[in-house]
Protein backbone atom coordinates (compact mmCIF):
# COMPACT_ATOMS: atom_id res chain seq x y z
CA UNK A 1 0.00 0.00 0.00
CA UNK A 2 1.42 3.25 -0.99
CA UNK A 3 2.57 5.56 1.99
CA UNK A 4 0.90 9.02 2.43
CA UNK A 5 4.30 10.75 1.28
CA UNK A 6 3.85 8.84 -2.28
CA UNK A 7 0.30 9.99 -2.53
CA UNK A 8 0.94 13.66 -2.22
CA UNK A 9 3.94 13.34 -4.39
CA UNK A 10 2.32 11.67 -7.36
CA UNK A 11 -0.76 14.66 -6.65
CA UNK A 12 2.24 16.87 -6.39
CA UNK A 13 3.63 15.50 -10.05
CA UNK A 14 -0.34 16.23 -11.22
CA UNK A 15 -0.41 19.82 -9.91
CA UNK A 16 2.81 20.41 -12.02
CA UNK A 17 0.37 19.97 -15.19
CA UNK A 18 -1.57 22.44 -13.81
CA UNK A 19 -1.98 24.38 -17.90
CA UNK A 20 -3.24 21.16 -18.70
CA UNK A 21 -5.88 20.62 -16.08
CA UNK A 22 -6.68 23.89 -16.87
CA UNK A 23 -7.45 23.31 -20.26
CA UNK A 24 -10.10 21.50 -20.96
CA UNK A 25 -12.61 23.49 -18.24
CA UNK A 26 -11.31 26.61 -20.00
CA UNK A 27 -12.30 25.28 -24.08
CA UNK A 28 -15.37 23.84 -22.21
CA UNK A 29 -16.55 27.41 -21.14
CA UNK A 30 -15.61 28.79 -24.54
CA UNK A 31 -17.86 26.04 -26.17
CA UNK A 32 -20.52 27.11 -23.45
CA UNK A 33 -20.29 30.95 -24.33
CA UNK A 34 -20.26 30.97 -27.60
CA UNK A 35 -23.34 28.28 -27.73
CA UNK A 36 -25.49 30.98 -25.71
CA UNK A 37 -24.33 33.46 -27.52
CA UNK A 38 -24.98 31.88 -31.30
CA UNK A 39 -27.44 30.36 -32.85
CA UNK A 40 -25.62 27.11 -33.58
CA UNK A 41 -25.95 24.94 -30.74
CA UNK A 42 -23.08 22.68 -29.70
CA UNK A 43 -23.60 18.80 -28.27
CA UNK A 44 -23.49 18.95 -24.27
CA UNK A 45 -21.39 15.83 -24.56
CA UNK A 46 -18.88 17.45 -26.31
CA UNK A 47 -18.48 19.78 -23.40
CA UNK A 48 -18.48 17.39 -20.92
CA UNK A 49 -15.53 15.22 -22.78
CA UNK A 50 -13.23 18.74 -22.98
CA UNK A 51 -14.20 19.42 -19.37
CA UNK A 52 -13.38 15.91 -18.15
CA UNK A 53 -10.42 14.87 -20.60
CA UNK A 54 -7.59 16.92 -19.57
CA UNK A 55 -7.29 15.47 -16.25
CA UNK A 56 -6.55 11.96 -17.40
CA UNK A 57 -4.06 13.42 -19.46
CA UNK A 58 -2.60 15.02 -16.68
CA UNK A 59 -2.92 12.19 -14.39
CA UNK A 60 -1.00 9.94 -17.45
CA UNK A 61 1.99 12.72 -17.80
CA UNK A 62 2.43 12.56 -14.24
CA UNK A 63 2.34 8.76 -14.29
CA UNK A 64 5.04 8.48 -17.14
CA UNK A 65 7.59 11.34 -15.15
CA UNK A 66 7.11 8.73 -12.18
CA UNK A 67 7.67 6.10 -13.96
CA UNK A 68 10.98 7.63 -15.58
CA UNK A 69 12.15 8.54 -12.37
CA UNK A 70 11.73 4.94 -10.98
CA UNK A 71 13.95 3.31 -14.53
CA UNK A 72 16.47 6.12 -13.26
CA UNK A 73 16.71 5.02 -9.90
CA UNK A 74 16.96 1.58 -10.74
CA UNK A 75 19.52 2.56 -13.44
CA UNK A 76 21.37 4.64 -11.08
CA UNK A 77 21.96 1.87 -8.68
CA UNK A 78 22.74 -0.76 -10.83
CA UNK A 79 25.96 1.53 -11.89
CA UNK A 80 26.53 2.21 -8.35
CA UNK A 81 26.64 -1.29 -7.84
CA UNK A 82 28.67 -1.82 -10.69
CA UNK A 83 31.19 0.37 -9.60
CA UNK A 84 31.46 -0.86 -5.70
CA UNK A 85 32.23 -4.35 -7.38
CA UNK A 86 34.44 -3.09 -9.42
CA UNK A 87 36.21 -1.48 -6.29
CA UNK A 88 35.63 -4.18 -4.25
CA UNK A 89 37.50 -6.35 -6.72
CA UNK A 90 40.29 -3.99 -6.99
CA UNK A 91 40.76 -4.28 -3.57
CA UNK A 92 40.80 -7.54 -3.18
CA UNK A 93 43.79 -8.05 -6.00
CA UNK A 94 45.58 -5.66 -3.59
CA UNK A 95 45.28 -8.16 -0.87
CA UNK A 96 47.53 -11.28 -0.23
CA UNK A 97 46.11 -14.54 -0.93
CA UNK A 98 48.49 -17.13 0.48
CA UNK A 99 47.82 -20.90 1.28
CA UNK A 100 49.98 -23.43 2.51
CA UNK A 101 50.20 -27.34 2.93
CA UNK A 102 52.11 -29.13 5.24
CA UNK A 103 54.22 -32.01 3.14
CA UNK A 104 56.44 -34.19 5.38
CA UNK A 105 57.57 -35.07 8.75
CA UNK A 106 60.91 -36.10 9.68
CA UNK A 107 61.81 -37.48 12.97
CA UNK A 108 64.90 -38.36 14.73
CA UNK A 109 67.32 -37.26 17.83
CA UNK A 110 69.87 -34.81 18.44
CA UNK A 111 72.98 -35.79 19.40
CA UNK A 112 72.26 -36.15 23.24
CA UNK A 113 69.00 -37.84 22.44
CA UNK A 114 66.32 -35.41 22.51
CA UNK A 115 63.47 -36.19 20.60
CA UNK A 116 63.26 -33.46 17.02
CA UNK A 117 60.54 -33.48 14.48
CA UNK A 118 60.68 -31.44 11.44
CA UNK A 119 58.15 -30.96 9.74
CA UNK A 120 58.68 -29.45 5.74
CA UNK A 121 55.68 -26.69 5.02
CA UNK A 122 55.43 -24.77 1.43
CA UNK A 123 53.52 -21.52 1.48
CA UNK A 124 52.35 -20.12 -2.10
CA UNK A 125 51.07 -16.53 -3.07
CA UNK A 126 48.56 -15.58 -5.26
CA UNK A 127 47.73 -11.95 -4.18
CA UNK A 128 49.53 -9.02 -3.77
CA UNK A 129 53.59 -10.16 -2.46
CA UNK A 130 53.04 -10.38 1.39
CA UNK A 131 55.40 -11.52 4.29
CA UNK A 132 54.76 -15.16 6.25
CA UNK A 133 54.60 -14.65 9.87
CA UNK A 134 53.66 -15.24 13.47
CA UNK A 135 54.36 -18.87 13.30
CA UNK A 136 52.59 -21.10 15.43
CA UNK A 137 51.79 -25.26 16.04
CA UNK A 138 48.95 -27.12 17.36
CA UNK A 139 49.47 -30.64 18.55
CA UNK A 140 46.07 -33.32 18.99
CA UNK A 141 46.68 -36.53 19.57
CA UNK A 142 42.86 -38.03 21.40
CA UNK A 143 42.12 -35.68 24.51
CA UNK A 144 46.01 -33.90 24.54
CA UNK A 145 45.84 -30.58 22.41
CA UNK A 146 48.81 -28.59 23.00
CA UNK A 147 49.86 -25.19 21.46
CA UNK A 148 53.19 -23.84 21.11
CA UNK A 149 55.60 -21.80 18.62
CA UNK A 150 58.13 -23.57 16.69
CA UNK A 151 61.85 -23.61 17.97
CA UNK A 152 64.71 -21.67 16.32
CA UNK A 153 66.18 -23.83 13.99
CA UNK A 154 70.10 -23.12 15.20
CA UNK A 155 72.50 -22.96 12.17
CA UNK A 156 73.95 -26.40 11.41
CA UNK A 157 71.26 -27.82 13.28
CA UNK A 158 71.87 -31.89 12.79
CA UNK A 159 69.23 -34.56 13.72
CA UNK A 160 69.98 -38.26 13.28
CA UNK A 161 67.27 -40.45 11.42
CA UNK A 162 65.33 -43.55 12.22
CA UNK A 163 68.34 -45.05 9.46
CA UNK A 164 71.20 -43.86 11.45
CA UNK A 165 71.73 -40.81 8.67
CA UNK A 166 72.56 -37.60 9.79
CA UNK A 167 70.92 -34.71 8.28
CA UNK A 168 71.95 -31.03 8.48
CA UNK A 169 69.32 -28.00 8.56
CA UNK A 170 70.45 -24.60 8.02
CA UNK A 171 68.60 -21.50 9.75
CA UNK A 172 68.01 -20.35 6.27
CA UNK A 173 66.04 -22.90 5.30
CA UNK A 174 63.72 -22.30 8.14
CA UNK A 175 60.55 -21.87 6.66
CA UNK A 176 59.83 -18.66 8.88
CA UNK A 177 63.79 -17.19 7.73
CA UNK A 178 62.27 -17.45 3.84
CA UNK A 179 58.98 -15.99 4.33
CA UNK A 180 60.34 -12.68 6.61
CA UNK A 181 60.60 -11.80 3.10
CA UNK A 182 57.62 -10.62 0.84
CA UNK A 183 56.11 -13.96 -1.36
CA UNK A 184 55.78 -12.42 -4.77
CA UNK A 185 52.83 -12.88 -6.76
CA UNK A 186 52.45 -16.61 -7.98
CA UNK A 187 55.74 -17.31 -5.61
CA UNK A 188 56.21 -20.25 -3.62
CA UNK A 189 58.30 -20.79 -0.40
CA UNK A 190 59.48 -24.22 1.20
CA UNK A 191 60.82 -24.98 4.39
CA UNK A 192 61.47 -26.47 7.36
CA UNK A 193 59.56 -25.83 11.37
CA UNK A 194 60.85 -27.61 14.41
CA UNK A 195 59.50 -29.13 17.48
CA UNK A 196 61.21 -31.31 20.22
CA UNK A 197 60.11 -32.47 23.61
CA UNK A 198 60.95 -29.02 25.22
CA UNK A 199 57.45 -27.81 23.15
CA UNK A 200 55.38 -30.91 23.17
CA UNK A 201 55.75 -34.58 25.20
CA UNK A 202 57.77 -37.20 23.37
CA UNK A 203 54.88 -39.96 23.42
CA UNK A 204 52.88 -36.96 20.44
CA UNK A 205 55.69 -37.15 17.72
CA UNK A 206 53.74 -40.41 16.42
CA UNK A 207 51.79 -41.57 13.64
CA UNK A 208 48.15 -40.47 13.63
CA UNK A 209 49.11 -37.37 15.45
CA UNK A 210 47.18 -34.28 14.08
CA UNK A 211 49.54 -31.30 13.85
CA UNK A 212 47.46 -27.77 12.33
CA UNK A 213 50.03 -25.10 11.98
CA UNK A 214 48.39 -21.08 11.71
CA UNK A 215 50.57 -17.87 10.24
CA UNK A 216 49.11 -14.73 9.06
CA UNK A 217 50.12 -12.46 6.16
CA UNK A 218 51.04 -8.77 6.41
CA UNK A 219 47.88 -7.61 6.81
CA UNK A 220 46.90 -9.66 9.84
CA UNK A 221 45.04 -12.35 8.06
CA UNK A 222 45.17 -16.45 9.86
CA UNK A 223 45.77 -18.78 7.70
CA UNK A 224 45.23 -22.57 8.89
CA UNK A 225 46.91 -25.87 7.51
CA UNK A 226 46.43 -29.60 8.57
CA UNK A 227 48.18 -32.97 8.15
CA UNK A 228 47.73 -35.89 10.31
CA UNK A 229 51.09 -37.83 10.60
CA UNK A 230 51.20 -40.76 9.00
CA UNK A 231 54.80 -41.84 8.92
CA UNK A 232 57.91 -39.78 10.86
CA UNK A 233 60.42 -41.76 9.30
CA UNK A 234 60.69 -41.36 5.86
CA UNK A 235 61.68 -41.72 2.95
CA UNK A 236 62.48 -38.37 3.27
CA UNK A 237 60.73 -36.85 -0.49
CA UNK A 238 62.79 -34.36 -2.68
CA UNK A 239 60.95 -30.56 -3.48
CA UNK A 240 62.46 -28.30 -5.24
CA UNK A 241 63.34 -25.74 -3.08
CA UNK A 242 64.66 -27.66 -0.37
CA UNK A 243 68.61 -28.57 -0.48
CA UNK A 244 69.86 -32.00 0.04
CA UNK A 245 69.89 -32.13 4.09
CA UNK A 246 72.56 -34.92 4.24
CA UNK A 247 75.92 -35.18 6.22
CA UNK A 248 77.38 -37.05 2.51
CA UNK A 249 76.55 -36.17 -0.65
CA UNK A 250 77.47 -39.76 -1.21
CA UNK A 251 74.27 -40.40 1.04
CA UNK A 252 71.49 -41.89 -0.22
CA UNK A 253 69.15 -38.92 -1.71
CA UNK A 254 65.47 -37.90 -1.06
CA UNK A 255 63.35 -39.37 -3.52
CA UNK A 256 61.48 -36.77 -5.67
CA UNK A 257 58.03 -36.54 -4.49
Amino acid sequence: MPEFSEITEFWGAVVKHWGLLLTGPVLSLALLAYDWWSDQKISKGWILFLMVASAPMAFFLAWQEKKGEVIQSKNEAKILLEQVSSLRMELDSKKPKLSGVIEQFLGGTTEDGVLQLLIQVSVRNVGASSIADNWKIVVISGDVTVSTIPTDIPDGFTMTLADHRKAIIKKADAIYEKTIKPIPQGGIERGWLLLTTKDIPGYLMKVGTKVIINFTDILGTQYEISKVMISTTGPMLYYPGMEQPFVNQSDKKPKRK
